[in-house]
């Protein structure tokens, strides 16, 4: 572990994203875009919310990833990442979950943060003036070569393949789009295709937790499933629509 030892406060507005944000937000997509991963902005020309001071939004040198479902286990894996190897990627801050890490007190730990913002739906990411220019993401990936990383890399939708009658769930999640932008979410629990609710629905976290395959297939295998299973149950429920989280301004 080696931790970035600075501070740079932000002066100025700049006018955009620097190389360096970009490449970090471009590796956060790639690895957790396709288990509910979003850009939530770079750059935004304003003051710290609450404050008067310049946001490192305004020179670019600040993400908001956004995570999805809301204070998601996975948002916890990549803030210590980041944390953990700050020196080496340049990051000078992270916020995530009322929780606070800074170059400026780099051997406090995470601290408790009071800002306006809680930071539930994202972790605030913040880089030096350096990294912000020369970052990229082969030199991030470098970096973590030999981090774990329990998510993923992204991947193509791949069809469901036929299920035999056995007792073993799984959760089936739609890809968006164009035509069916939301996520569908329910549960292959042997032949049975059963809806979920809003509150019953698990995390990606949970379910690998509870050892319960995750299969993201296409909306068409989504509709070829729900038909088969409306053939065989009785009593079959609704399938659960859950829209899909609005691409907001940066909010530190």
């Amino acid at each position: 572990m080696t931790l970035y030892r600075s501070y740079q406060k932000a002066e100025r507005c700049t006018g955009g994203p620097t190389p360096g944000a970009k490449a970090l937000m471009a590796w956060f997509l790639g690895r957790w875009g396709n288990v509910g991963g979003k850009n939530l902005g770079i750059y935004n020309c304003r003051s710290v919310r609450g404050g008067t001071t310049t946001s490192l939004h305004g020179e670019g040198r600040a993400c908001d990833f956004g995570i999805n479902p809301h204070g998601a286990q996975y948002g916890d894996q990549i803030a210590e990442m980041l944390r953990s190897k700050s020196a080496e990627l340049g990051v000078q801050c992270v916020i995530w979950r009322k929780q606070i890490w800074s170059g400026a007190k780099p051997d406090a730990g995470w601290r408790h943060y009071s800002g306006t913002n809680p930071h539930l739906d994202h972790i605030h990411v913040e880089l030096s003036r350096t990294a912000a220019q020369t970052l990229t993401p082969q030199a991030i990936d470098r970096v973590f070569a030999v981090a774990a990383v329990v998510v993923p890399a992204k991947t193509p939708p791949v069809p469901l393949a036929p299920r035999p009658r056995e007792d073993a769930p799984m959760l089936i999640k739609t890809q968006p789009d164009k035509t069916k932008p939301v996520v569908l979410t329910a549960l292959l629990q042997g032949p049975f295709f059963i809806g979920l609710g809003a509150l019953e629905t698990p995390s990606d976290e949970q379910a690998r937790a509870m050892g319960m395959p995750i299969m993201w297939v296409e909306y068409g295998t989504w509709q070829d499933l729900d038909r088969r299973s409306r053939i065989i149950c009785e009593n079959p429920r609704g399938v659960n629509v859950t829209n899909m989280p609005t691409q907001n301004a940066p909010s530190k």
